[in-house]
């Protein structure tokens, strides 16, 4: 997660306190972290910190910011290959590559108090970040059409299904590997005919 979120456009300073945030969030819940471990885990001043942030929420709220942008990068539609069903498929797989590598951090995201909102938040960049790719390749929004489905309507579906495939994933330690979950995913899915 760190080489990801090195890549992300945030201010030194902001890194810092993701980077501490989440570093935290491996070894403790959300609600059990305090500002002053964040600060000196950064090695960023107490004043620095509220300059940026009214308090650890919005901390939070940059990190699963960060998160989701780092996941929807990851599904970024490859010219080459415009099947949407095929890159959904893949793209679910490098979501959950991502979680397993990272896998303490999302159990503690989504294990805090605040886990219905953190959960919304990523599943809304997700929906964005799916319209914007449909939108961008006629091709596949064509498809979409010829079979009746708003793209928005095919975001929220896809986006609330990936989220919840991906939290029962990890909460319930399967010992299937992300390649087997998208497998045992795909069969759901009822192809689509050309």
């Amino acid at each position: 997660m760190e080489n990801l979120i090195d890549n992300l456009n945030i201010n030194k300073t902001e890194k810092k306190l993701v980077h501490a945030m989440l570093e935290l969030m491996e070894k403790k819940p959300f609600e059990k972290i305090h500002v002053n471990e964040i600060c000196e885990l950064s090695r960023v001043h107490r004043t620095t910190f509220y300059k940026y942030f009214s308090d650890k929420y919005e901390l939070l709220d940059l990190c699963v910011k960060s998160i989701a942008g780092i996941l929807n990068y990851n599904q970024q539609l490859d010219n080459a290959s415009v099947d949407y069903k095929e890159y959904y498929m893949n793209a679910t797989e490098k979501i959950l590559e991502i979680i397993a590598s990272n896998k303490k951090i999302f159990k503690s995201l989504l294990s805090s108090s605040e886990n219905a909102s953190i959960a919304q938040a990523i599943i809304r960049s997700f929906e964005k970040s799916i319209v914007d790719e449909l939108t961008k390749h006629n091709d596949i929004n064509e498809k979409l059409k010829d079979i009746d489905i708003p793209p928005e309507l095919f975001a929220v579906f896809y986006a609330g299904g990936c989220m919840a495939a991906a939290t029962w994933w990890f909460n319930s330690d399967s010992v299937l590997s992300p390649k087997e979950v998208v497998s045992q995913l795909e069969k759901m899915i009822i192809p689509f005919d050309d």
